[in-house]
């Protein structure tokens, strides 16, 4: 079950499966262990515009892996290209392999998540000769995390890709290496060498910069004056509290353009209240600012909220939020103080929370929902509630809260739990409430959703996949059921039915 679980990345770009047609009507592929001999060996039809690899923590041959590049080959008409094998062990002689086949040469944009892949920095300079071949990108996302990179891996990446003057979309993840200064100032070098640059992702967590390192990072975003979106994790890169200080007011001056922010407060310690506050001026003057993402880490503390908060009540054009909340006693009150900033922000046209394995139970939840009511312009919803207590009264509050928000195109709800628990049943007047908001939503076209031992049985079912089988706009569709007293034959209804709206939906009863 863990393709249903929505990350950050989501909120960007939503995997449609399979040659489902993304909004611009491009054609799109989408191929997994399931489905490899099929769609990628088997299949005579290359006429896709987008094709997506993903084979994570796979166990991948040499000789295995050359098919892949050599099927990848067929598809002259791609434009994009997405390959995830992370953490599937095959090193530098992997990615010779792929940089000897994959020669395909009008990409726009490239997207690799190679990370705990043992690449090392000769690793790195088979990809740098790779990179090569694609002059004409424009977006380009490599995550190269936990892979024994060193300042020389770091070298050939650099070199090859400074030249691409066409990349306005950056994205580099080099978190869990052995980076120095000297490695920081070779990416901030590329940064700076990006003169239409408009959107920048930098993650170096774990490797130590210092302070010489993030300042080089701090002063190359002043060459690129097109910056509107940045996401910057320099957390513990031993920097240094009092030289965060000045990183932030360095960072600061620099950002007048910027209308999404990354702030990143999660370190693998405690974060003081001052830690907080230095990081809360990072966007002290920033007025732009569309999009806020707050990673409030492991440790919440009254000081940290209330920093965090008067921040926040300054972006009265704020209109896409991002919070996590990883497990803590304090959530519930964390929840208070947080979402009450919510309600004054009423131009959101984006929410995200993430508060899985928080005990908000349905207190938490009846505060969320009270939110949620004041904002109207909602477009794109993901509550991920997994495993959070909540009851009927707090699921019915949430449900009610989001039925007049007509203009929500995307919605990701995680209701799950993951134990069995007769307190936590919802039986069919609930889910009737849940189908009611489901059928309200007119403009709705991707939806993921999970009960996940919620005991709503065959009747619950049948309300819940009736309200589906209704909104005949939906493209998207992930439905978690499993462990919900549902009988086999009410399983093969419920799936037939559902899929003779679209083959490519994603029903599941069982793990």
């Amino acid at each position: 079950m863990e393709k249903f679980y929505v990350d950050e990345a989501y909120l960007k770009n939503l995997k449609l499966k399979k040659d489902v047609e993304d909004e611009k009507k491009l054609r799109r592929l989408y191929v997994e262990k399931k489905n490899i001999e099929k769609q990628l060996y088997q299949s005579k039809d290359y006429s896709y515009d987008i094709l997506e690899i993903d084979l994570s923590y796979q166990s991948i041959s040499a000789e295995k892996l050359k098919q892949i590049a050599q099927s990848v080959q067929n598809y002259l008409q791609i434009s994009q290209l997405f390959l995830c094998f992370r953490g599937c062990l095959f090193g530098n002689l992997g990615l010779q392999i792929l940089e000897k086949s994959l020669k395909i040469h009008d990409l726009s944009k490239l997207k690799m998540n190679l990370s705990g892949c043992e690449l090392g920095d000769e690793g790195c300079q088979s990809l740098s000769r790779a990179l090569n071949y694609y002059l004409n990108l424009t977006e380009l996302n490599l995550n190269l995390s936990y892979n024994h990179i060193k300042c020389e891996g770091v070298k050939y990446i650099a070199q090859s890709i400074e030249n691409h003057e066409m990349i306005s979309q950056l994205s580099l993840n080099f978190s869990q290496n052995s980076l120095n200064a000297d490695a920081a100032k070779l990416l901030a070098k590329v940064i700076a060498n990006y003169k239409n640059m408009k959107q920048l992702s930098l993650k170096l967590k774990r490797n130590s910069i210092g302070f010489e390192g993030a300042q080089s990072i701090a002063d190359s975003i002043e060459s690129s004056p097109k910056i509107t979106s940045l996401k910057l994790n320099l957390s513990d890169c031993n920097i240094g509290t009092e030289q965060s200080q000045d990183i932030s007011k360095l960072i600061s001056e620099k950002l007048s353009g910027i209308n999404h922010l990354f702030l990143n407060f999660n370190d693998n310690i405690q974060i003081s209240s001052n830690e907080a506050k230095d990081f809360a001026n990072i966007i002290k003057n920033q007025k732009n600012i569309k999009q806020l993402t707050v990673d409030f880490g492991t440790e919440i503390n009254d000081k940290k909220i209330k920093n965090i908060k008067r921040q926040i009540n300054q972006f009265d054009s704020i209109q896409q939020i991002v919070y996590h909340v990883k497990k803590n006693k304090n959530s519930v009150k964390a929840c208070l103080e947080v979402f009450n900033e919510v309600q004054i922000c009423e131009l959101f046209t984006h929410l995200y929370i993430n508060l899985d394995k928080n005990n908000i139970n349905d207190y938490g939840a009846n505060l969320i929902a009270n939110s949620i009511q004041n904002l109207t312009k909602l477009t794109f919803v993901n509550l991920g509630f997994r495993d959070c207590d909540i009851a009927v009264n707090g699921i019915k509050s949430l449900a009610n809260s989001l039925k007049d928000k007509k203009d929500i195109v995307q919605l990701n709800l995680d209701f799950g739990q993951d134990n069995w628990n007769p307190e936590y049943h919802l039986y069919i007047d609930v889910v009737q409430c849940i189908s009611n908001t489901l059928q309200n939503l007119e403009k709705l076209t991707h939806v993921n959703f999970s009960l996940q031992y919620r005991y709503i049985k065959q009747e619950g079912a049948e309300c819940l996949s009736n309200a589906l089988k209704e909104k005949k706009n939906i493209k998207h569709l992930v439905l978690n059921l499993v462990l919900n007293k549902i009988s086999g034959q009410t399983k093969q209804d419920l799936e037939k039915k559902l899929k003779e709206l679209n083959p490519s939906f994603d029903i599941y009863f069982d793990f």
